[in-house]
């Protein structure tokens, strides 16, 4: 049974000793740097290793209120971990430390405008919501390459998925033919 003291470290799960003390080690140097230090959302200061959440996959850390949004858009959009209370394997972390706030800011938000005025700790639910959305999921203001490869990678998969269906988008079949009973399909 883990104390309520481990339960507030950072540590990385692996049957390999060696591997677990360098996935913890290297994920506590991530959220160390200065560019993680603070929301990559609303910039509040992130000053005690609890108040860290990370989107694995968009590689950025938030803050928990920041984590609720971002928990909204899907973890298909972002998956979103407590850096402490959840378990971290090894491929998780060097998922994550590929990224970084700074890294994700110069490619989420390459677009947006100077005066844009971003959000801050005390900007209202609905408008943190939604800049969020337009962040990670509209990608509004992101690296033009960014949004081509999304778009790619979209319609691969759409691609994927009618070839998946076997009907490569068509059905195949002559309007107004009957279907066939049989189990073979004749």
């Amino acid at each position: 049974s883990e104390t309520l003291q481990e339960m507030q470290e950072i540590s990385v799960l692996s049957d390999d000793p060696e591997e677990a003390a360098r996935g913890t080690a290297d994920l506590k140097r991530f959220i160390a740097l200065p560019e993680n230090c603070v929301c990559a959302d609303c910039s509040i200061d992130l000053d005690d290793p609890n108040d860290f959440w990370a989107s694995l996959n968009l590689g950025v850390v938030v803050c928990v209120r920041c984590a609720g949004f971002h928990r909204s858009l899907g973890a298909s959009n972002s998956r979103i971990k407590s850096v402490v209370y959840d378990k971290w394997d090894p491929g998780m972390v060097e998922r994550l430390v590929e990224g970084g706030n700074g890294k994700a800011r110069s490619v989420y938000l390459e677009r947006l405008p100077k005066a844009y005025n971003l959000p801050d700790p005390e900007t209202d639910d609905e408008r943190m919501r939604a800049f969020v959305r337009n962040k990670y999921v509209r990608l509004k203001w992101a690296d033009p390459a960014l949004r081509e490869a999304k778009a790619a990678e979209a319609a691969e998969r759409a691609a994927s998925r009618r070839a998946a269906a076997g009907t490569g988008g068509r059905s195949g079949k002559r309007a107004g033919a009957m279907a066939s009973l049989s189990s073979d399909g004749v």
